[in-house]
């Protein structure tokens, strides 16, 4: 069965249709839901993806995407064994950022919330750089992700995010946190022009092999409201109208990369 990706926009504009163009380019099955509807806040769209997620076998593997700031950059071939390989748990993307601060004592609660519970769980004392929840890029079978979002609305979170750090906290053993962001990415390299940490914002930024489908098979630039976030954006635009997570693996004629694949040393 092929993954599918679910992806939300009540009123599509230009970087919603420049997503859709990369998940054509990259042969996804993709729905865009929600067109014409009344926005009401984020439980708006939970309601959507639950109505949209039950038309589904309850197996099938679904990518909830935000639609305004991400790009598919990998073509979905080995997606399937990727999302496995956490367990067959809910994977959910990670960040650096909370609310746009790094630490927790800034934060205020309203979208995200440390994830103490969960690190708990798994007796991680020393914490991952990506620490804090992102709800823009969710992978899970269909079943598993109506669980997931029907119990954020039942807690009667209004902001999806909260929602889902709560959620992970509570059942840590139904999600795994994509702290590599081996599967699906979230940067935020561009806040502050790099220089709230240099050194892990860098690692964090987006780099040419994966936007030509060597590395996560997403990619999620969120919070454009920060000028250096909306920069990073429109130069991966720039970039990915040129090219795209097929055309590497077409100058050697090969099919694309497999999971984690080992080659033979040089």
């Amino acid at each position: 069965m092929e993954p599918l990706v679910l992806t939300y926009d009540n009123a599509p504009n230009d970087n919603t249709r420049f997503f859709v163009t990369t998940l054509q380019q990259t042969k996804w099955n993709y729905k865009l839901v929600g067109e014409g509807e009344k926005w009401e806040g984020f439980p708006t769209r939970m309601r959507c993806y639950i109505k949209e997620l039950s038309e589904l076998k309850e197996d099938q593997i679904v990518l909830l995407s935000d639609a305004r700031d991400v790009v598919a950059v990998r073509p979905p071939n080995e997606f399937v064994k990727g999302f496995l390989s956490y367990g067959g748990r809910v994977v959910t993307s990670m960040e650096l950022f909370c609310e746009g601060y790094m630490t927790d004592d800034k934060t205020t609660g309203s979208q995200c919330i440390p994830l103490t519970k969960y690190w708990k769980h798994y007796n991680l004392t020393e914490l991952p750089n990506r620490k804090y929840e992102n709800m823009g890029l969710v992978a899970g079978h269909a079943k598993d992700l109506i669980a997931m979002l029907t119990w954020i609305l039942e807690n009667k979170y209004t902001d999806d995010q909260l929602g889902l750090c709560n959620y992970l906290n509570a059942f840590p053993h139904l999600v795994c946190a994509d702290v590599h962001a081996d599967l699906l990415h979230t940067s935020g390299s561009g806040i502050c022009c790099c220089t709230c940490n240099n050194i892990l914002q860098s690692a964090d930024g987006p780099t040419f092999t994966e936007l030509l489908g060597c590395g996560a098979f997403f990619l999620h630039i969120p919070g454009q409201g920060s000028k250096g976030q909306r920069f990073m954006y429109e130069a991966v635009l720039d970039f990915l109208k040129h090219h795209n997570g097929r055309k590497l693996t077409d100058v050697y004629s090969l099919r694309p990369i497999v999971w984690k694949e080992i080659s033979v040393p040089l």
